[in-house]
């Protein structure tokens, strides 16, 4: 019994060094915008960074529901665009930035609706006091908590089953 109960404590160790973190998943976004589509479905936009310097050679992905529907870069001043693209509900995204769209022909848009999409690059922000070498980085990093998890299963089990192969002594 104790050994099944070591043997999945150590299984689910491993699974949590698997697992991504949810804290480095960019956010679902909850908010849909409107946007016109140029003449012939043309879908135009740009990504930026938070202080709006463009992004150069960024991908950008246009997907419709869990179906990707075409992938671009952005050229040198941070534009992007897609051709022949139809109307309706699209996510639009690319590192670090994604966004939900309605897409209208030019005909029949909203008023408010924009002639464009502008993706802002939230790049997560690295702390310049941030030592990596310090004992609490490494105590706080799950990979390493993960393997000490492991580890002080894994020695008590290991060593608990070489007991068991001495066989009787006399």
């Amino acid at each position: 019994m104790l050994k099944s109960l070591q043997f999945l404590l150590a299984l689910i160790a491993c699974g949590g060094m698997l697992t991504p973190r949810l804290s480095s998943a960019a956010p679902t976004p909850t908010e849909i915008k409107d946007v016109r589509l140029g003449a012939g479905g043309v879908l135009g936009g740009q990504v930026t960074d938070q202080a709006g310097a463009v992004r150069v050679g960024e991908p950008v992905a246009l997907a419709q529901g869990e179906t990707l529907v075409a992938q671009t870069v952005t050229n040198q001043e941070g534009r992007f665009q897609f051709q022949s693209v139809r109307g309706g509900v699209y996510r639009i995204g690319s590192t670090g930035a994604v966004g939900v769209y309605r897409l209208w022909s030019g005909d029949v848009a909203p008023p408010h609706a924009t002639a464009g999409v502008l993706l802002v690059n939230k790049d997560p922000v690295a702390l310049g006091q941030v030592c990596p070498d310090g004992p609490l980085y490494w105590l706080t990093n799950p990979w390493v908590v993960a393997g000490v998890v492991v580890t002080a299963f894994a020695i008590p089990t290991i060593l608990a089953n070489s007991d068991d192969d001495d066989g009787p002594s006399s």
